[in-house]
C-alpha cells in the first residue's frame, strides 16, 4: 500500500525480513539461547537499545519503494548504510506532474542558517507558487523540445529544475540504520519535507517492530506520544480542509494506540478495530484545542468543525 506524502510522493513497504523475535534470538545466539517469553524478550530489547548493542537490530531488514522530489532524496541518500536503486532519467521521461509544488512558503530562520521558521503570508505565497508553476512549464517545454529534436534524454534533462523533480527509488535498510535515519529526520531541525517522509517510515516501523519501536522511542527520545508536538507537525503545514483532517486523525489515533487487530497504518477509527476510545478521544480533542490556541491551524478550519469530525470518527468506531 502506497502511503501519500507531500503533493505527489508516497512511501510503500515492499518487503521485510525479520521481527522483534528475530532480533532477540540474534542477541541470544552468542550463548545459543532462545526466546524466554514476551516480558523477558522485551526487557532484553530495551537493554540492547539502552546500552547501544546495535548488531542484533541489523537482523531485521526493510525494503521500501519511495517517490520523492530531489530536494528530499539528496538528504535521504546521505544515510549511506543501506542500498539504493533510483529511477533513471536516461531511460524514463519527465511528465507534467513530476514536480514538487509546496503548499506553504517557509521563511528563512534568522538564527539557524540552514533552517526555516514561520511562513510567507498567503497572498505572497500564492504569487510565488504561480511563478514556480510558470517556471516548471517553461522548463518542461524546453525539455520536450530538446527530446523532439532528437537530443538524448541524459542531456535533455539539463533543462529540468533539478531540486523539484520527483523520482522513485528503492531503499533496503536494516533496522539499526533505519533507526538512525528516524532519529535524524524526525528531529524538528530536519527539513520539513523529509520529516513528512520520516513520519510515514516511523509508522511502518512501529507496525512491523512494535517492541523495538517502544524501546527506541524510550531510549532515543522519539516524542511520538506528545499530542501537541505531533499535531503541530502534522497540522501547521498540511491540514487544509476537512477531508485532510479526517486522514490525519486516523494517523494520529493510530500513533497513540497501535491497532490490536491488524497492526496496519493508516486506517482510522471507522474500521471498528479495537481502541481505547474515550481516553484517546480526549487526547485528540486536547491536541486540537492546543493547535487552535497557538494559531497553528489553516485559515477556514474551525475548532468546532474539527471536534465534530473527531466525535464522528469515534462514534463510527464504537458503532461498527
Amino acid at each position: 500500500m502506497k502511503i501519500p506524502v507531500l503533493d505527489k510522493g508516497w512511501v510503500e513497504l515492499q518487503d521485510m525480513m525479520g521481527s522483534d523475535l528475530a532480533i532477540v534470538n540474534a542477541a541470544r545466539v552468542s550463548y545459543l539461547g532462545e526466546s524466554k517469553g514476551e516480558e523477558e524478550d522485551r526487557r532484553l530489547l530495551n537493554y540492547l537499545m539502552q546500552h547501544e548493542h546495535g548488531t542484533p537490530f541489523e537482523m531485521a531488514v526493510f525494503k521500501f519503494r519511495v517517490k520523492a522530489p530531489e530536494i528530499v532524496f539528496r538528504q535521504w541518500v546521505r544515510h549511506r548504510i543501506g542500498s539504493f536503486n533510483v529511477q533513471s532519467r536516461r531511460y524514463t521521461e519527465v511528465e507534467e506532474n513530476d514536480f514538487y509544488m509546496p503548499k506553504v512558503w517557509r521563511l528563512q530562520d534568522e538564527i539557524n542558517r540552514q533552517g526555516s521558521s514561520g511562513a510567507l503570508d498567503t497572498e505572497a505565497g500564492q504569487a510565488l507558487s504561480s511563478v514556480l508553476a510558470d517556471t516548471y512549464a517553461v522548463c518542461l517545454a524546453r525539455y520536450e523540445q530538446a527530446l523532439a529534436q532528437g537530443v538524448a534524454r541524459e542531456q535533455a534533462r539539463l533543462f529540468l529544475p533539478g531540486f523539484a523533480v520527483y523520482s522513485a527509488f528503492m531503499w533496503t535498510v536494516n533496522a539499526r540504520s533505519l533507526m538512525n535515519f528516524l532519529k535524524q529526520r524526525l528531529d524538528e531541525h530536519a527539513q520539513w519535507e523529509i520529516r513528512q517522509y520520516a513520519k510515514v517510515v516511523w509508522q511502518i516501523f512501529k507496525a512491523k517492530l512494535p517492541w523495538t519501536a517502544i524501546a527506541f522511542r524510550e531510549n532515543e527520545m522519539i516524542e511520538d506520544e506528545s499530542a501537541i508536538l505531533l499535531w503541530r507537525q502534522m497540522s501547521a503545514l498540511e491540514v487544509h480542509n476537512h477531508e485532510n483532517i479526517v486522514y490525519r486523525i486516523g494517523a494520529f489515533i493510530d500513533t497513540f494506540v497501535p491497532c490490536k487487530v491488524c497492526g496496519e497504518w493508516p486506517h482510522g477509527i471507522s474500521l471498528g478495530h479495537e481502541y481505547e476510545a474515550e481516553t484517546d478521544k480526549r487526547k485528540v480533542i486536547e491536541a486540537a484545542r492546543e493547535i487552535f490556541a497557538r494559531g497553528l491551524a489553516e485559515d477556514g478550519i474551525s475548532l468546532a468543525d474539527t471536534i465534530e469530525v473527531i466525535e464522528m470518527y469515534f462514534e463510527e468506531g464504537d458503532n461498527d
